[in-house]
């Protein structure tokens, strides 16, 4: 394998790329990172207890991190592109019954604002743009695998998820995947590190010859 730092030869890999939270894209975003942009509403969410804070995204994990801020958050902006939800229908249902979670969709951020710290979400919906005061903006727009140096080489599916089983083996001899990289049913730490322990055990039993 070729780094950055050398060429590094070995006789079995073992994959463990992980992913990263999908962006924005938009300006601000970057500047604010840390700094009033997060990606984990359990990690992140005691800091604005009390406060305004918005959550944006569709699906299932945009709601689930919407209902526990709710519990904690004075009010919740949730903030979807399209005019209905991705998420199962009774995280859906849940949130609408919380009265401190406020929906607007469909609406696009367009700009965080702020100057040392976000302040302000600039939106863009059907009645026009308009600016969201909140203290903190939780995105839950999807993850990406970091596979790419595998494509063509390991079977993805259409998310570029590798396509291994929990034998953690790929199609290539030698090479193991573990952890978030590999489609999976739950990604959480503790499966990240069980699979971390099947493939170590995997490419053992390879370099033996088993």
């Amino acid at each position: 394998m070729q780094t950055a730092a050398g060429v590094y030869q070995a006789r079995a890999l073992i994959w463990a790329a992980g992913q990263t939270s999908r962006r924005l894209n938009v300006p601000g975003e970057e500047k604010f990172l840390g700094r009033g942009i997060s990606f984990c509403a359990t990690c992140d969410g005691a800091l604005y207890r009390g406060r305004e804070v918005a959550v944006i995204g569709g699906g299932n994990t945009a709601l689930e991190e919407a209902l526990f801020l709710a519990g904690i958050c004075s009010r919740v902006h949730l903030i979807h592109r399209r005019a209905e939800f991705r998420a199962e229908k009774l995280l859906v249902e849940r949130a609408a019954k919380a009265d401190n979670i406020v929906r607007h969709m469909p609406a696009k951020v367009t700009a965080v604002l702020g100057e040392k710290r976000l302040s302000e979400l600039e939106l863009a919906g059907p009645a026009g743009p308009e600016k969201l005061p909140v203290a903190a903006a939780f995105l839950a727009v999807g993850k990406i695998p970091a596979n790419a140096l595998l494509a063509g080489l390991v079977p993805q599916d259409e998310a570029g998820y590798l396509l291994v089983g929990e034998d953690c083996r790929t199609n290539v001899p030698g090479l193991f995947a573990a952890g978030d990289c590999r489609r999976k049913p739950l990604r959480q730490l503790v499966t990240a590190a069980a699979d971390g322990a099947v493939a170590a055990t995997a490419a053992l039993a390879y370099l033996r010859g088993a």
